[in-house]
């Protein structure tokens, strides 16, 4: 089977599975052609000399040249496009490199090459082979050229590069190439140049990988040009290229090919007994629909194909014998999907073709039946055109936008940050505790795998204070800020985001407002924003739907801000242009509003209001004479009900309404005008909660009105119960708290949460400050700050209900452009994903010029007996590098080591980069945050600092507190190399490894068959029992109390540790392993321990094998993670000499990562301070299906 364009075939039987060409090239009729030039230089890797006589092309097609004596080439007419270009010369590798052009530039492109020590070995060549040899190349030669007609009138010109070994079963051979395979196509008029990379055969069944070059071989006479130019056209006829093309054009019926989406997939295509496709159709085929699956690509002449399943095409313009239809004689091919999208172009290039294989006729084809990418087929119909770019209906209309909208929701796939801190409020030289969530926005569900989250400490100048880089273990991180004693008093910026988040506008990133007091100031925080007259404050009006339409009635919502960001009470008059005094208005609480207003046409409106003594106009919305308005008419009872109005010209006009939210559409209603006006109403039960945005397009497609509404379904909350075991609580007394978390139906939900208990005495969070739950529901997806997020969920009044409502009409919500998505423009993803910390330097010569080193391997070392998997990079042509994704902590002592692309030791230096890891500079704030400190928490703060200076026996070690309760036995404390380095008191199973132990391999096999409900199988572990929360199936490995990242970078500048995380471990070393199991043990990792823990201790002083460092290597100080602490809270449960400093905490407890077992509980305990008879708890978690949970109550007297 072959494309016409492949670099991967599979070869020739019906009942085969193959997968298709690797095509890269790009071109599309509508785009400008012989306009792009490449040029460059190929060189040697050894001393840099210039390759002459290299070949140098465009792989699949006939664009190419040849070096001269200075190793230059040039490639003229190139279209614009994506394609790879091809380096060969005989004794060096290969090379690749992927190009690609997206406007008329002349580019440059420079290739070095290696040398190929295995071909340059190689003496004996063969004109001659023997009959075993010939027997093997007959099949080769009949996999290889395919099963067609096209293969008899093929040559292979050097039939003795070819080279066959056995495969891994005797009825297997596979086969090699020293040089470049030239075939000579008789059929088709072209000789090709194949560079084999792969070949396995195995009975009718074959595969070979490999890249190719055409050349047009000019014809004899015009009947030999006029056979090829049929052959060519039939060999494109029915081909997979001519099919995709035609569904792009629309045209794929009148061009003979019927398409349908298998449903049924037992039902095999190839059958014994032949069937009739009326029969299938309907019960095993359903009828493709291209509208459905085509979807657009990166640029205007590519598109995207997704389907889940398979595709069956038949060709009815081509007649065969055997087909598995008795009523359809037609050549008969199944597409089955690797991935979920095919990519290719509008002319049906495919560029991802091994992201699906072919069965049936198609699998026939081979390298006699390709084609080069310029080819360009004749006499197609016309059709009715692109139907992505020229929609006629309404219903293709709406398709159109949703497909688009899903295309560009895909590829943004948007994350969203959230930080828990354990008080409000602080003084300087205090300690802020963090904990940190990182969700998907569209299911809220913990991010998968390990990220890096960077939290930035900033002044109210934006400048930058401090900075946290964290690593992130399935969506959750912890950590820790000491702000320092001379911090001056201010409002402070806390910023999160992950560098993937960068991508995207900053207003979306986590941003919150720490204030700072001064512990010398015993008064309100002075702020450093200006103070602003506050005569004049902003006023603005918000027509529901967008527009304010003459003749049309419509709500018209406003909000009232005063100079310094706080909201206004305002209240005025509408006044015309005439003068005349129409209505009056007055705000809420917060300074917003609204009210009917029906305009009308030549007119314009102001607002009159009286603040204080001063009369002030406030100009409304322009009047337009003609359009569309959106008015919600009912919202509740589980459904929401519109009211559509459209002026005379649109009054009888069909329209759309497209209802998403979190990234996904939710709703899409097609519906008309009747005299101009529209109901329509649809449930909300099973929408996510949160904001949704409604947005109505006109019969054109495009978007004319847009309204946001809050989705507020009771049934989707949790219900979080703190239980204490009494009401009233003396000084230093240990707390008991039970932690239940259900749904609605009281049904246990397992939640990752966190806890912060303060002293109600000095610290109560208000219950209208933001949440996890009002920042992912509400602040999330809206601009700007809210003001009290808190109180639009305080109840589910009416008044409450309507100031959310409210809400949503005068805040700025723009996650996306609608005319962006419909005109297919999308932001290029310039930050991916990070796995671990980036470490950027130069290599530069170790003379004082210091000049560039480019081309040199940067592996990068631990001189600290740190396990690190094997990173590197190389150095720029400026000698700059960048290796990603280390797992390292900061402060680690690192070395580098420089080597040549051929392993030679490299003189130089290298120096590391000095720059501020991921700085983004915030969002201005809307309006400062102002908190009146109560004086007791500072009196206490003086006191706390007093003590400090008086007792020094902490000197900064701070402990955990053994917050979970177990009932299982806690472990010997005899054992001190465990105890010293494990933060669980307690494990189910524990193995022992003593001078009796039988010596393994692999600390797998030191646990297989061990312990109970514990399966090993290779190198993974599973523990029965235990729930996963979004983090795979594997445990969590610590190792003498680290656990191991589960970071694999696998990238082209670095080298993983693959499946095996134990692999740095000696076994030998190994004196014990604990397995936790169940969930009050495993609760003290988080998340971490969702899927049970391993805890590997190894002998006292042993240190794992660090790679080999060089003595003479100069050593640095990474940057890397930051440090993180573990809070210090007295355990007075044991008489000790610490006990007699006075106790005067404000945070009695802090219990970052925590998860609730599968009865959705979890019980801590801790003890209180000197003066906290009553406290306060702060609930804050996610649950496994991305629910958020919040919970504030104060508990004593």
């Amino acid at each position: 089977m072959i494309l016409h364009q492949p670099a991967i075939v599979y070869g020739n039987s019906p009942s085969f599975t193959g997968s298709s060409a690797h095509e890269i090239f790009v071109v599309s009729d509508s785009l400008p052609i012989n306009k792009v030039r490449i040029t460059g230089i190929i060189t040697s890797s050894e001393k840099g000399v210039p390759v002459p006589f290299a070949n140098v092309f465009l792989v699949n097609t006939m664009l190419g040249d040849v070096t001269d004596d200075k190793g230059a080439f040039e490639i003229r007419n190139v279209p614009l496009g994506t394609f790879e270009l091809m380096v060969s010369y005989v004794g060096f590798i290969a090379q690749k490199k992927t190009i690609q052009v997206d406007e008329e530039k002349d580019l440059v492109v420079n290739i070095i090459l290696e040398p190929d020590q295995q071909k340059l070995a190689e003496v004996e060549v063969k004109s001659e082979r023997d009959k075993e040899w010939q027997k093997q190349y007959n099949r080769f030669e009949k996999h290889f050229l395919g099963g067609t007609t096209n293969a008899s009138q093929c040559t292979i010109l050097n039939p003795w590069v070819v080279n066959f070994s056995p495969g891994e079963k005797n009825t297997q051979f596979k086969a090699s190439a020293t040089a470049p395979l030239e075939i000579v196509n008789k059929a088709l008029g072209y000789k090709l140049w194949f560079f084999l990379k792969r070949f396995e055969a195995e009975g009718n069944q074959g595969l070979f990988v490999g890249e190719t070059k055409f050349e047009e071989i000019t014809p004899t006479n015009s009947k030999e040009k006029e056979r090829w130019e049929k052959n060519r056209q039939k060999a494109y006829a029915g081909s997979i290229r001519h099919f995709l093309r035609s569904l792009v054009r629309n045209t794929w019926r009148e061009e003979g090919f019927l398409a349908y989406s298998v449903t049924n997939d037992q039902q095999s295509m190839i059958r014994s007994t032949y069937s009739f496709l009326y029969n299938e159709v309907g019960r095993n085929l359903t009828v493709l629909k291209p509208d459905e699956v085509i979807f657009p690509g990166r640029m205007p002449f590519e598109r995207k194909l997704r389907f889940p399943g398979k595709i069956e095409i038949i060709y009815t313009k081509e007649t065969v014998i055997g087909s598995p239809y008795k009523d359809v004689p037609h050549p008969v091919t199944r597409i089955k999907m690797i991935d979920p999208i095919i990519d290719f172009t509008t002319e049906g290039r495919v560029y991802n073709p091994t992201s699906f294989e072919v069965t049936g006729a198609l699998a026939l084809e081979g390298v006699a039946d390709m084609l080069p990418l310029e080819y360009t087929p004749i006499n197609e119909e016309t059709g009715t055109g692109d139907t992505l770019a020229n929609p006629t209906t309404i219903s293709q209309k709406l398709e159109n936008i949703t497909s688009r909208f899903a295309k560009a929701t895909s590829w943004r796939n948007q994350q969203k940050a959230y930080v828990h801190t354990d008080k409000p409020f602080y003084v300087n030289g205090e300690t802020i505790w963090l904990s940190s969530y990182l969700v998907e926005s569209t299911l809220h569900t913990l991010a998968a795998g390990d990220q890096v989250l960077y939290i930035n400490l900033l002044s109210a100048q934006h400048k930058l204070v401090q900075q946290l880089i964290l690593p992130l273990f399935a969506g959750r991180a912890t950590g820790s800020l000491v702000l320092p004693d001379t911090l001056s008093a201010g409002n402070y910026q806390l910023m999160a985001y992950t560098s993937y988040m960068r991508n995207f506008e900053p207003d979306y990133l986590f941003h919150t407002t720490i204030p700072v007091f001064d512990i010398k100031q015993n008064n309100n925080l002075v702020t450093s924003t200006p103070q602003a007259s506050l005569s004049r404050p902003d006023l603005q009006f918000f027509p529901e739907g967008g527009h304010l339409v003459a003749g049309i009635t419509s709500k018209l919502a406003f909000k009232a801000v005063r100079p310094d960001g706080k909201s206004m009470i305002v209240k005025g008059r509408i006044i015309d242009n005439n003068g005349n005094r129409l209505m009056s208005f007055e705000s809420n609480a917060m300074g917003m509003g609204k009210f009917n207003f029906k305009p009308e046409a030549g007119k314009s409106y102001q607002a009159e209001c009286t603040i204080g003594e001063a009369t002030i106009m406030y100009r409304l919305p322009a009047v337009e004479e003609e359009g569309y308005v959106m008015s919600l008419d009912e919202m509740g009872s589980g459904k929401v009900r519109l009211k559509l109005l459209a002026s005379a010209p649109f009054a009888q006009e069909n329209y759309m309404v497209i209802a998403q939210s979190r990234g996904a559409i939710q709703q899409s209603i097609q519906g008309r005008y009747q005299n101009g006006v529209s109901f329509l109403e649809f449930p909300v039960f099973n929408l996510p909660n949160g904001i949704c945005q409604l947005t109505l397009f006109n019969s054109q497609g495009m978007p004319v009105c847009e309204r946001l509404v809050f989705i507020n379904n009771v049934s989707q909350y949790l219900k979080v119960q703190v239980q204490p075991q009494a009401l009233t609580f003396e000084p230093r007394e240990q707390a008991s708290l039970k932690v239940i978390v259900t749904n609605q139906a009281g049904e246990p939900v397992r939640t990752s949460f966190s806890l912060s208990v303060t002293d109600a005495g000095q610290i109560v969070k208000g219950d209208q400050e933001t949440s996890i739950l009002t920042y992912l529901l509400l602040q999330s997806d809206l601009k700007g700050n809210i003001e009290s997020p808190g109180n639009y969920f305080k109840d589910r009044s009416d008044s409450t209900r309507e100031a959310l409502d409210i809400l949503m009409m005068t805040q700025g919500w723009r996650r996306f452009n609608w005319n962006d998505i419909i005109a297919g423009r999308q932001k290029n993803i310039e930050y991916p994903i990070e796995k671990g910390v980036e470490i950027n330097g130069k290599v530069v010569t170790p003379d004082r010029r210091a000049r560039p080193i480019p081309q040199t391997k940067i592996t990068l070392v631990s001189k600290d007996s740190l396990s690190l998997p094997a990173l590197y990079a190389y150095s720029d042509p400026e000698g700059k590098f960048s290796i990603k994704n280390v797992p390292i902590k900061a402060g680690a002592k690192i070395a580098f080591q420089l080597s040549s692309t051929r392993g030679k030791t490299v003189e130089g230096k290298v120096i590391l980069a000095d720059d501020t890891a991921s700085y983004i500079a915030p969002p201005e704030l809307a309006f400062p945050v102002t908190y009146s400190v109560p004086e007791v928490y500072l009196s206490k703060a003086v006191q706390r600092k007093e003590i400090e200076n008086a007792y020094s026996f902490n000197n900064g070690k701070e402990r955990v507190l053994s917050e979970v309760v177990v009932k299982s036995k806690r472990l010997p404390s005899q054992n001190s190399d465990a105890s010293i380095t494990r933060l669980h008191s307690s494990a189910d199973a524990v193995i022992v490894i003593d001078d009796k132990f039988p010596i393994y391999a692999t600390i797998y096999q030191m646990i297989a068959g061990r312990v109970a409900g514990v399966n090993v199988q290779g190198t993974r572990v599973t523990i029965r029992g235990i729930g996963t929360f979004n983090s795979g199936t594997q445990p969590l490995y610590i190792v003498d109390g680290m656990p191991l990242s589960s970071v694999s970078a696998t990238d082209s500048t670095s080298g993983g540790q693959g499946d095996d995380p134990l692999s740095f471990i000696n076994p030998r070393d190994v004196a014990r392993i604990e397995v936790l199991k169940n969930a009050g043990n495993t609760g003290i990792y988080g998340v971490r321990g969702a899927n049970g823990v391993i805890a590997i201790f190894t002998k006292r002083g042993y240190s794992p094998p660090a790679t080999p460092v060089a003595p003479e290597l100069e050593t640095f100080i990474s940057p890397g993670y930051s440090a993180v602490r573990e809070f210090y809270a007295p355990m007075y449960d044991v008489q000790q000499e610490e006990h007699a400093r006075p106790d005067k905490r404000a945070t009695l407890f802090w219990l970052p990562d925590m998860l609730t077992d599968e009865n959705g509980q979890a019980e801590v305990r801790f003890y209180l301070s000197d003066d906290s008879k009553s406290f306060q708890v702060v609930l804050e978690g996610i649950s496994a299906s991305g629910q958020p949970a919040s919970h504030r109550q104060v508990f004593g007297k």
